[in-house]
């Protein structure tokens, strides 16, 4: 076979080669089934963020329900002392309408349908929707002891518990409501009325004009309609009168609000952070809750019996003396949107949305968490940011015109920088182990944006000799001890050490699309396309900016990541709805998470990523997956 011994040699050793090579491959499939196992186990929810934003509340006697956004059903039987979630059989979505029809309760999703239940919401069962073209849901109503529904496709309406549905308008259905002989909808071109059949539809209009658009809606009982229209309040007595405008509660004030209508009392309710609620009282508004505004969002207002019950961001207040004083009960739903999320020093560190803006911390690697005092005045926080000094773990937050330290953990805040201008806003724009970075700028959207740095952790300020207008402000960020200010387009404009001297360079990636994230010896950062680049602090200057593109899977979805020991994770999610999560040690190979158990259509806004788990701050709480069950070692990396 063969010739000599030399052929015999080389054949041995192409043998054993292929043999090797075969070892490999056994070895390296083994270790990606292995990966890609751990990588579809559940993800868990972080246990002590309570909140959610309230969408829907129906009430009856001393039974309460509430719907979530994102976060299902909760339910009282004691007037809302103690609260129980009633999910089984709903998706893992938002419920924007609960309402009660006999002895049944209704409840609707946005694009997962309308549910059902016979028994107090103990298990749910899904009400058929085989509607012709229908894919979203805008309303829910019992009216004339009917289902009635506002879809992208039309008003349909069920007399049977939804068994059989009959089209009664084409259009998009916004709004419907009922007077005692008439329906009444909201479409995408106005508002229209018939009978209860649906028959013989006509508008009603203001001034010859349309009711219809941003800010409009209705409230009705009896023979009376009321209208919102261009911030205007509207009543209408009965169908053959005109049209009475009323004051408008808010003045001067652009708040968009709702209009609701019980036992012929008409009420206003703001529906924006900071608002109010009033009761019209003859020909003027009486500000409830002794004229104090709510500290978030009004929801939804709903009466029952003597009661008011208003659902707001991560709360519920309730009045059973006409409005006159709210109290707010203590409810556990475990829905409340996260902002963002870090690690400072031995504690992590979240925040709230805007809404409410509350603060919490971790002191066990994030699996639970709580809550800060709120700091002074109750002023909603903008933006928290790590600490100074990771040994002391400093907690720093601030708002439109002040910022705050705390050394305890929230207990109690200290004021270290007041802005004097009453027109400037400030936030921190960056930190690092010796400088606060304050960007200061005029609520004018066509004004300067300056900058205020202090060096000795927010003993003494000094303000910059730099300045950049509002609309070409893209972020700062603190990189081997320079500012390096990053404009919409590609220029990046950076101090030397005495922060005195400005040098203009040019990002190679073109237009930055975050914060830079600094892990190491390393910068990473990603353009407006999504495509990632790093480089090598020490040659962050203003002669050369190195920049090395890393090749990741999905260019165009790149949009929220963070660095831990060298290793890189970013999330695969184009608008920031979820797929799945990405990580790098070279950046060149990748490896992918999927995120398994987290609701449909959540939103991931932050991550972190510490010894023990991966964090994601989400519009749903905080979701964490332990690291050992992807990497073995990651401490040893």
């Amino acid at each position: 076979m063969f010739n000599n011994k030399k052929e015999r040699t080389i054949f041995k050793c192409k043998v054993e080669r292929l043999m090797l090579i075969k070892k490999i491959m056994f070895y390296l499939i083994l270790i990606n089934l292995t990966i890609s196992t751990s990588s579809y186990a559940q993800w868990k929810k972080a246990k002590g963020i309570y909140g959610g934003f309230v969408n829907t509340i129906a009430a009856e006697e001393n039974d309460i329900y509430v719907g979530i956004e994102y976060g299902g059903i909760y339910y009282s039987s004691d007037g809302g002392v103690k609260w129980e979630d009633k999910n089984e059989g709903l998706p893992k979505q938002g419920i924007f309408k609960i309402v009660i029809h006999g002895k049944a309760l209704i409840a609707a999703t946005i694009e997962k349908g309308i549910f059902i239940s016979t028994n107090k919401g103990n298990n749910w069962n899904k009400i058929s929707l085989d509607l012709p073209n229908y894919k979203k849901l805008y309303a829910l109503e019992i009216l004339f002891n009917k289902i009635y529904i506002g879809t992208d496709s039309g008003l349909f309406c069920s007399a049977d518990n939804g068994k059989t549905w009959r089209k009664l308008l084409s259009d998009r259905i916004e709004v419907i409501k009922a007077t005692s002989d008439r329906l009444l909808a909201i479409t995408g071109s106005g508002l229209f009325y018939s009978n209860e059949e649906g028959k013989n539809w006509k508008e009603l209009m203001i001034d010859n004009e349309h009711i219809e658009g941003f800010g409009c809606d209705i409230a009705a009982e009896g023979k009376s309609i009321f209208a919102i229209k261009n911030k205007n309040i509207y009543y209408l007595k009965n169908y053959d009168s005109k049209w009475i405008k009323l004051p408008n509660p808010w003045l001067d004030e652009d708040i968009p609000f709702k209009l609701y209508v019980f036992d012929n009392e008409l009420y206003a309710a703001g529906i924006v952070g900071n608002s109010a609620v009033y009761l019209q009282n003859g020909n003027k508004w009486q500000n409830l809750n002794k004229g104090k505004r709510f500290d978030s969002d009004v929801n939804v207002l709903v009466k029952t019996g003597k009661r008011l019950l208003i659902g707001s961001t991560g709360s519920i207040f309730i009045s059973t003396d006409g409005g006159n004083i709210f109290n707010k009960l203590y409810v556990n739903f475990e829905y409340k949107s996260i902002s963002h999320i870090f690690q400072s020093g031995k504690y992590i560190l979240a925040n709230s949305s805007f809404s409410d803006s509350d603060i919490y911390y971790s002191s066990d690697m994030g699996s639970t968490w709580n809550k800060t005092k709120p700091i002074p005045e109750n002023e909603k926080c903008n933006l928290i940011i790590e600490t100074i000094n990771k040994n002391d773990s400093i907690f720093y937050a601030s708002n439109n015109r002040k910022l705050f330290n705390s050394t305890d953990q929230g207990n109690t805040w200290n004021e270290i920088y007041h802005e004097s201008s009453d027109t400037m806003n400030i936030w921190i724009a960056d930190m690092t182990a010796n400088c606060i970075l304050l960007a200061r700028h005029h609520s004018d959207l066509g004004s300067d944006i300056y900058f205020t740095l202090s060096t000795d952790g927010g003993n003494s300020w000094k303000n910059l000799d730099f300045k950049m207008k509002y609309n070409d402000y893209n972020f700062a960020s603190l990189i081997n001890e320079k500012i390096v200010i990053a404009s919409r387009g590609k220029e990046l404009y950076i101090t030397d050490n005495k922060y005195e001297n400005w040098h203009l360079t040019y990002s190679e990636c073109g237009a930055l699309n975050s914060r830079f994230k600094k892990n190491g010896d390393f910068v990473y950062y990603f353009n407006i396309w999504g495509a990632l680049y790093y480089s090598k602090i020490n040659n962050f200057d203003a002669d050369t900016l190195h920049t090395y593109f890393i090749n990741s899977p999905d260019l165009l979805s790149i949009g929220i990541c963070t660095v831990k020991n060298g290793t890189l994770f970013c999330i695969n999610s184009q608008y920031k709805k979820l797929r799945k999560l990405l990580y790098t040690s070279d950046k060149i190979n990748w490896g992918e998470i999927l995120l398994e158990g987290l609701p449909e259509n959540c939103t991931v806004e932050s991550i972190e990523v510490n010894e023990k788990y991966i964090l994601l701050a989400t519009d749903n709480g905080i979701w964490i997956r332990p690291l050992n069950e992807i990497f073995n070692s990651f401490n040893s990396k």
